[in-house]
């Protein structure tokens, strides 16, 4: 076995996998605010084929306990899959303090919920434009000592 060879080429799965992980910084932020808060709690991400044409809508978050699955279509563009996501995050963080508020994890989706997670979805994607509108900030995030 060639290690050399072994490491370039998990390097590259790694690397195009990483492509494929929409709002990854996002998403384990949201983990992260949530475990602050006190509670053991994973965000997964599930990109499927269809899955609008099956759920009837773009993305879709499934809320337990101590997770919640984000399902999001395969078949939107980016920026959509993106957009979908976020409105997903802010489901969860609505739903986990509603848990915190009055103990229950059913609580119906109001208009007023939705119109949240949609100002939510829109903050929040608005700031990483922002961010990755500048160029200081993209080279800021550059880890140029393993290049020297």
């Amino acid at each position: 076995m060639d290690w050399g060879d072994f490491a370039r080429g998990k390097a590259t799965e790694i690397y195009n996998l990483s492509l494929a992980c929409l709002m990854a910084h996002s998403i384990r932020a949201a983990e992260k605010q949530i475990q602050l808060g006190g509670r053991d709690y994973a965000v997964r991400l599930h990109v499927r084929t269809k899955f609008a044409q099956k759920a009837g809508s773009r993305a879709r978050a499934y809320i337990q306990d101590h997770r919640a699955d984000i399902m999001v279509d395969a078949d939107l563009g980016r920026e959509y899959q993106r957009l979908a996501i976020a409105h997903e995050i802010g489901h969860i963080l609505i739903a986990l303090e509603q848990v915190n508020r009055n103990g229950r994890l059913d609580a119906p989706v109001t208009e007023e919920i939705e119109g949240a997670c949609k100002l939510f979805e829109k903050a929040l994607c608005k700031q990483h434009d922002g961010f990755y509108a500048d160029a200081k900030n993209i080279a800021a995030c550059r880890f140029h000592t393993l290049h020297d």
